[in-house]
């Protein structure tokens, strides 16, 4: 089964994004649901979105009610995967968005019905095609998108008064879905019967309130239906040249414009249908609401879709809530339409988007999107075959730029035969991100082009030709739109050429960047832009001059790149021709020098040597960048080289890695030279001369002067075999330097010393020692070392029971010992080295040790024995006996209890062999006990024998009675019949079971007053004998005792309730009035209700009167709690009923609750501007005025104005309590200001922001910028740039030959700005009136007449402003 039949992304609409957990437009759109009538398999199940709640919880409760089960969710939201990887969820899956969730029932067979029942609890989509669960979606909630919404009402007479009072109910619930302020959702209202009126705009009321109100103050009227006059009124709210009068946002804004026509479809006289498509054209979509006798085929002839999306029939006001559900369902993502080549400026939260769509037939194939972020980061997504696309739609999206690390975002691709484009911009930053964003065809074939100008040059041909690619460029619209601030280029606006209106000064300004726009000429939707770089190249007329250079030195040890001096030359040209570089291009031997180009640094850049070139004097040359001819200046520089002390260097390779190592024989003779270390020296003089010296200095080694090594004192190695020495050799310069190196000598060994023999003087082993088992181990110890330190062992002995080893000394058994025949034998041992030097013989005694060889043995395999329960410690139990053949301390025995002693609760003596009581003995914890007992001698390793010991445990009478409760408890009802079986009690005793100590007898001590109940004596059964009477006595208490046969009792109480009959309705404490303030935390405790009632019952609390669920009730303590924030603005007062039942009688109490008003709404600004004033006005001139309001009441509602940024210009004037004016706080001169740097063009235009406090505390303030322009007006003359004074001219020139031009400037702009020439007193000559360029109209003749004298008048084209120059 589907519920709709369409697939579940069409009917509820698809994701375009996981949202992230705790991201902001996860806290705004997911919440988490704590009904307890459902049952969440895990916890991301209860995440959902409201309207998503309110359906389940329906749902739920119906399922409880029916079954008394819960409802179980098996998935609801989820931002990862789904959890046990769920491959049956798509990939855009709405689980993502908390609109859709898995559900069943406690058994499958419910399903259907759950089923059927969620499309009862409208639920939008419903599919049950599992046995094991269904899936339930629905559209998103109400959205928080920003809207333009417009209302137009039918109070016709075919409507009817009753009829539209329903309509002005239905809007102000429609209003209160949304969020209405400046900067968010702006509604206006317009009625209309047989004229329409318009009764507010978009930017009239700003708050909710306001608008609710304004609704409220329309009257019924009467008459003709005239809806076109309606529509058309509309049509004009969106219009470009109406939105500032009608507080409707431009497309590009990005806010969806919303129609709501309210009217029963019955138009008189004139159609609708042109009017309608006329109003759709605009971007408005447009809801039909039929209210009394409808006509559905005009509402859906209006309508923007005749489909049930678009239409809707009123029946109650109630209906609201479901007409901005489909609002929601259908306008939320409505893209935006903005115009090709325009710019939005717009903001979006994180994991948001905002929706755009382009359309225009004349694009061509290659289409550029620019996005720039203002404010944080966004990515945009682009296609051509869906509407709003985004990351989850991938295979749709026909380019994306995601970058997060750059601000400028550019997406260019190809068109198919569709010319509409989908754009999708995604808030990435946890802010309201800004954004900024413009959509160009690819016109030009270049992004950039660059064209460089002769500095100084006017000759009136085109610097650039720009053209359309594959176009016609007469049939496009050229213009420069950016970097012409000056005017000193112009572009030929049917054919993209480039001219210069004055000459460039390169010395003033050497570049440009103009942006040059194009679009086609009969469907200006096609734009293309491309920018101009424009380098202006100077003359060059100077060349380089070095400034004098002085001699330096530089150590002949400088190292490569070591700084030398610095040279410098300057060039008085601009630009690239007064850019200097340097080379060396003569004197610099061997590349000796480097300099570098750009700085002037010389530097070392190879080895110099002060012996082989003491000095060097370099050719340097200074020339600049000039294209053409580069100049140049030449100097020179004298660099000395200065000598330096050189370090000595080895020429002995050991000594030159920093070490030599040498052996030498400890037998060596005396001053015999070992080795020589050779050392040298750069330096010629004496200073290259060379001292050896070794270190330390009291070693039987010495140096010569020439690095001769001798010995000169006899080597031990046995003292010291290691000698480490340092050699020092220096020059005899000043300072001296000096080389290191180490020499290591090893000292070799040669046999000079004998063996030492070390043996133990005794050793013991036993007899039963095997052959090979180890005796004792000889030790010789040699100084020397290597094959001199070589020993070898030998035995000497006249018996064969032992033998050594040679190599090691190791003497080990080589037969079989006996004690009883010789109980020690004597052994010698000597040492030797090869080559015959031995040690002293060392003799030492084995001493044979005797062994254990018998084990004790017990007079009996098994012990047994009794004792009565609770006989004291140390009674005698048994003996046990054991014997051991042996004699001695071998033959001695020891007895030991090694298992079965629980607790220790038995002690043996371990000479005699007696067990005792050593512990507690209770026959119901233990009634036999297995003892394991151990004889042991005293051998090493001991040998030892085991027997058992069984002691059984006889009973006595120890355990008194004990019930199965210390207490028992039953409420009987007064009227309980007699006689009835109330309770059994029950005892045990722990005594032997069937034995007289365990037999037990059950009785009432006392308590039984009036023999009311019996107890049965064997079975402890307790009976009503008698009848009860609450009101003579509620309860009763029993002792009763438990006696064994041994005369050992226990006890217990039976407490016996009796119940009354309820006859008193509860009583609850009186009415309360209280006040809470509206910032009130929640929850929070706000009043306390008691009762009283019928002893016994149980009493319960309810709250009524409160449908919002502000406030709750514990129904047991009767406490009243805030659990939601309450609006001192939306409601000032709660009367709410508190009632108390027992489950049969009730009571009730009145609750009133008074809000109190705190500073808690900020002052409301409404949107002013732009303010535009002509210069030169007088001060306190009016510009503007700007209105705020204030939710607060009292001092709180109270606000003041002020400008928030210091400025001189302007002051704030109050008008009222809620209005400001702006009015000039100086005569304001266009041309002095921006010269300050203000109202710069080509905008004119300075924003200052205007500042609204209230008198709350803390106080709270609201800010508003507001753009105020300044009005060229005509007040400057025309100024000649080039006032020319005298020509000359060939008389022999052609008519039409250009004798020269005027320039002139105008310090106004715009149109007071322009200039246009005339000329009088001669008629040869005439003027071009806008270029001023004079050309020759008739033939000269020199001997008629040498010199002609002209006036020339430069004037603005209102005549007010002119000069006039005379040639």
């Amino acid at each position: 089964m589907r519920y709709p039949n369409r697939e579940e992304d069409e009917e509820c609409r698809p994701i375009k994004l996981r949202v992230r957990r705790n991201s902001v437009r996860f806290s705004a759109t997911i919440i988490r649901n704590s009904n307890n009538f459902i049952r969440y398999e895990i916890d991301d199940a209860r995440y959902m979105t409201s309207r998503m709640k309110s359906r389940i919880d329906v749902l739920a409760s119906w399922y409880r009610s029916t079954y008394g089960q819960q409802l179980r969710i098996l998935i609801s939201y989820v931002d990862g995967n789904v959890p046990g990887g769920d491959s049956s969820l798509r990939s855009n899956s709405l689980h993502y968005e908390g609109r859709s969730a898995r559900i069943r029932g406690i058994t499958r067979s419910h399903l259907s019905a759950i089923a059927r029942q969620a499309i009862l609890s409208g639920f939008d989509w419903v599919y049950y095609a599992n046995r094991d669960y269904c899936v339930v979606s629905v559209i998103p909630d109400v959205c928080q998108t920003d809207l333009d919404l417009l209302f137009l009402l039918d109070e016709s007479g075919s409507v009817g008064s009753q009829n539209y009072q329903l309509a002005i109910q239905f809007m102000q619930s429609v209003v209160s879905f949304f969020d209405v302020e400046a900067n968010r959702t702006r509604i206006g209202m317009i009625a209309f019967s047989t004229g329409a009126r318009v009764e507010f705009l978009f930017g009239d009321y700003l708050t909710n309130q306001a608008v609710h109100t304004a609704i409220g103050r329309t009257r019924y009227s009467g008459g003709y239906t005239h809806t076109a006059y309606a529509l058309y009124y509309a049509t004009l709210s969106y219009l470009d040249r109406n939105l500032a009068i009608s507080g409707a946002r431009p497309v590009s804004a990005g806010v969806p414009r919303v129609v709501v026509l309210i009217t029963d479809g019955r138009s008189n006289h004139y159609r609708v249908d042109d009017q309608a498509e006329q109003l759709r054209s605009h971007g408005v979509t447009v809801y039909s609401v039929g209210i009394a006798n409808y006509d559905i085929n005009e509402l859906s002839l209006i309508a923007s879709d005749p489909d049930v999306d678009h239409v809707f029939l009123l029946r109650s006001y109630t209906d609201a809530a479901s007409f901005v559900q489909l609002l929601s369902g259908t306008t939320c993502d409505t893209p935006a339409n903005l115009p090709p080549g325009n710019e939005t400026d717009n903001e979006v939260e994180e994991d948001d988007f905002r929706y755009y769509q382009i359309e225009c037939p004349a694009f061509t194939d290659t289409v550029i999107i620019e996005q720039i972020d203002i404010v944080g980061h966004c990515a945009v997504y682009v296609s051509v075959t869906i509407v709003n696309p985004g990351p989850l739609n991938p295979v749709a999206v026909t380019a994306r730029n995601e970058n997060p690390s750059v601000n400028r975002r550019r997406v260019t691709f190809t068109l198919g035969s569709i010319r509409i484009i989908y754009i999708s911009i995604r808030g990435i930053t946890a802010i309201r991100n800004r954004f900024r964003m413009v959509v160009w065809n690819m016109l030009f074939a270049e992004d950039v082009y660059s064209v460089t100008v002769p500095n100084g040059v006017l000759d009136g041909n085109s610097i650039l030709d720009l053209n359309v690619m594959n176009a016609n460029d007469a049939n496009y619209y050229f213009n420069i739109t950016e970097g012409n601030e000056d005017r000193k280029f112009r572009i030929g606006s049917n054919n993209g050429q480039i001219y210069l209106n004055e000459a460039l000064n390169a010395q003033i300004q050497d570049f440009y960047n103009l942006t040059v726009v194009a679009y086609l000429r009969s469907n200006d939707c096609q734009r293309g832009r491309t920018y101009v770089e424009v380098y202006v190249s100077a003359a060059n007329q100077h060349s380089p001059v070095f400034q004098s250079t002085s001699s330096v030195s530089v150590l002949e040890t400088a190292v490569i790149g070591s700084s030398v001096v610095r040279v410098t030359a300057t060039d008085a040209d601009f630009g690239v021709n007064g850019e200097v570089r340097y080379s060396i291009t003569g004197g610099n031997n061997g590349n000796a020098f480097a300099i570098d180009s750009v700085t002037g640094d010389i530097s070392v850049a190879g080895a110099l040597n002060h012996t082989l070139v003491p000095s060097y004097t370099l050719t340097l040359t200074a020339t600049d960048q000039a294209s053409n001819n580069p100049r140049t200046d030449i100097t020179t520089q004298l660099i000395n080289i200065e000598d330096v002390n050189q370090n000595p260097f080895f020429l002995t390779g050991c000594a030159i890695t920093g070490l030599c190592r040498y052996t030498v024989s400890e037998a060596m003779s005396l001053n015999v030279v070992l080795n020589t270390i050779s050392a040298g020296d750069p330096d010629t003089s004496s200073r290259g001369q060379l001292d050896f010296v070794l270190d330390p200095t009291n070693t039987p080694f010495s140096i010569s002067s020439t690095g001769q090594i001798s010995l000169v004192a006899v080597l031990d190695r046995e003292t010291l075999d290691t000698y480490r020495l340092n050699l020092t050799v220096s020059d005899r310069g000043s300072p001296s330097l000096a080389i290191y190196t180490a020499i290591t000598y090893t000292v070799t060994d040669v046999n000079d010393n004998a063996p030492i023999l070390t043996i133990p003087s005794q050793v013991r082993i036993s007899e039963g020692a095997f052959v090979g088992d180890g005796i004792l181990q000889a030790a010789a110890t040699d100084t020397d070392i290597g094959v001199n330190a070589q020993v070898t062992y030998t035995l000497h002995t006249g018996t064969s029971l032992f033998t050594i080893d040679s190599s090691t000394g190791a003497v080990t058994l080589a037969g079989s010992l006996d004690y009883e025949t010789m109980t020690e034998h004597s052994i010698v041992i000597s040492a030797s080295n090869p080559d015959g030097l031995s040690s002293s013989r060392e003799t030492s005694t084995v001493v044979v040790i005797n062994e254990n060889d018998n084990s004790p043995v017990f007079t009996m395999a098994q012990y047994i024995a009794s004792i009565p329960e609770g006989s004291s410690s140390g009674t005698s139990v048994v003996t046990v006996q054991a014997s051991d053949a042996d004699t001695g301390a071998l033959g001695q025995v020891q007895y030991s209890i090694t298992r079965g002693n629980s607790n220790g609760n038995f002690a043996i003596d371990s000479t005699s062999g007696l067990i005792t009581v050593n512990g507690i003995i209770d026959r119901e914890t233990i009634s036999e006990y297995t003892l394991v007992v151990r004889a042991q001698d005293g051998g090493n390793p001991a040998r030892s024998d085991r027997s058992t010991v069984v002691i059984t445990v006889t009973d006595i009478n120890d355990n008194t009675p004990v019930f199965q409760r210390s207490v028992y408890a039953i409420t009987v009802r007064e009227d309980a019949r007699v006689p009835s079986n109330l309770l059994t009690v029950l005892a045990t005793d722990a005594d032997e079971a069937g034995s007289q100590n365990s037999a037990i007898t059950y009785s009432i001590e006392s308590g039984n007053a009036g023999g009311i109940f019996s107890l049965t004596a064997s079975t402890g059964e307790l009976s009503l004998a008698q009848s009860l009477d609450f009101e003579s006595v509620t309860s009763y208490s029993l002792n009763i005792a438990a006696t064994d046969g041994g005369s050992l009792t226990g006890v217990t109480v039976v407490m016996v309730t009796v119940t009354n009959v309820n006859d008193e309705v509860p009583v609850l404490s009186s009415d309360q009035t209280i006040s809470i303030s509206e910032n009130t935390t929640t929850p929070s405790e706000v009043a306390t209700f008691t009762a009283t009632g019928e002893i016994g019952e149980v009493l319960q609390f309810r709250l009524s009167g409160d449908q919002n669920g502000e406030f709750v009730i514990n129904m047991n303590t009767g406490v009243v709690s805030l659990v939601q924030p309450v609006d001192y603005e939306e409601r000032q007062e709660y009367t709410l009923t508190v009632t108390v039942s027992d489950g049969q009688f009730s009571s009730s109490s009145g609750l009133n609750i008074r809000v109190t008003d705190e500073n808690d709404n900020a002052p409301v600004i409404e949107p002013a501007g732009p303010f535009t004033i002509p210069e030169q006005r007088p001060t306190n001139t009016f510009i503007g005025s700007v209105r705020a309001s204030d939710r607060d009441s009292g001092t709180n509602g109270q606000f003041s104005f002020q400008i928030g940024q210091p400025i001189t210009l302007f002051t704030l004037v109050p008008n009222g309590n809620s209005v400001v004016e702006i009015r000039t706080a100086a005569v304001l001169d266009r041309e002095e200001l921006v010269q300050m740097n203000q109202f710069l063009p080509p905008n004119s235009q300075v924003t200052i922001t205007i500042e609204v406090t209230d008198n709350g505390s803390p106080s709270l303030t609201a800010r508003l910028d507001v753009v105020i322009r300044l009005q060229d007006i005509n007040d400057n003359d025309p100024i000649l740039v080039n006032p020319v004074q005298e020509v000359s001219i060939p008389e022999s020139s052609n008519i039409g030959s250009s004798i020269t031009q005027l320039v002139a400037t105008d310090e106004d702009i715009g149109v007071n700005a322009q200039v246009s020439f005339s000329l009088r007193g001669s008629s040869l000559f005439v003027i071009d009136s806008s270029t001023g360029t004079i050309t020759l109209a008739s033939s000269l003749d020199y001997e008629t007449e040498t010199q002609h004298m002209v006036m020339v008048t430069a004037s603005n084209p209102d005549g007010r402003r002119s000069i006039e120059h005379t040639i």
